[in-house]
């Protein structure tokens, strides 16, 4: 259209690929509507800030963690934080004790292309010390202090959810979990743990 308009014209090049410059005729054309062109640059410019600005990772990530909880549903009924489930039981006379039970559950996205070998690996490597069951997509491994760990890959995350009974240091079974996972993924660690409390 701007050739046939005459504000182009055909460059040579090398290769099967056409090049095209201003004429003459569309350098005037540009001359005359600078304002115009100078308003489309900045608005461009101001559209690439905006999106820059207002990255929607950290809110996708957010979305996806809590996605999987919902989804996978990894805390069992009555026994989400903050409160106490109470559950029924007896003892060898018969009678009527009441437990409680109180767990902080942690739960991260992990952004990598090889989350099925390392939830693998992971699981090998823990099965000869803890009750682990694992396939090529879903893990979960039993800690000796009752803390869990559920795993699920995919082609472009590792989500992982730490369930960890009250009296149990949050912070020291997170670092346990990564500093293990960042051992088999060395050649892209360290991995990305955007550790959330749900």
């Amino acid at each position: 259209m701007l050739d046939e308009m005459g504000l182009i014209e055909e460059q040579q090049s090398e290769g099967a690929k056409k090049r095209f410059a201003a004429s003459d005729e569309g350098r005037a054309h540009l001359a005359e509507n600078s304002a115009i062109v100078d308003a489309l640059f900045a608005r461009l410019a101001a559209v690439g800030a905006e999106s820059e600005r207002t990255d929607g990772a950290p809110i996708r990530r957010a979305m996806g963690n809590l996605r999987q909880v919902l989804q996978h549903r990894l805390i069992p009924r009555g026994r989400q934080r903050g409160y106490a489930a109470r559950r029924g039981g007896t003892d060898r006379r018969g009678r009527a004790e009441d437990r409680a039970l109180e767990v902080s559950v942690s739960v991260a996205r992990v952004p990598t292309h090889s989350a099925s070998k390392y939830l693998q690996q992971l699981a090998k490597h823990w099965s000869h010390k803890m009750e682990v069951t694992f396939s090529e997509e879903e893990g979960r491994i039993a800690f000796p202090n009752g803390a869990v760990l559920e795993m699920r890959a995919d082609s472009e995350t590792l989500d992982v959810a730490l369930t960890v009974p009250d009296g149990e240091d949050v912070e020291r079974m997170r670092g346990v979990v990564s500093s293990h996972l960042d051992r088999f993924a060395f050649r892209e660690a360290p991995l990305t743990f955007d550790w959330a409390a749900v």
